[in-house]
């Protein structure tokens, strides 16, 4: 955790509350933040998230494939 060589358990985060006299969804949310910054902040992820098809987008385009003519 210290070299950002893990992720922050649930257990680990009732410890580090222990510890620190804080709340476990404290330090939970710590890690939140991180993993947000982290994929907001990969190129990688950025571009397979750009592939993404929006679910209303999805729908529509079904819809209209599937709709008979009269």
């Amino acid at each position: 955790m210290v070299n950002n060589n893990r992720r922050l358990t649930t257990e680990m985060a009732f410890r580090l509350a222990k510890a620190f006299d804080t709340s476990a969804e404290f330090w939970l949310n710590l890690q939140a933040a991180v993993d947000l910054w982290e994929v907001e902040n990969d190129m990688r992820a950025q571009e397979e998230l750009s592939r993404i098809e929006l679910a209303a987008d999805f729908i529509a385009r079904r819809e209209a494939g599937t709709k008979k003519v009269a």
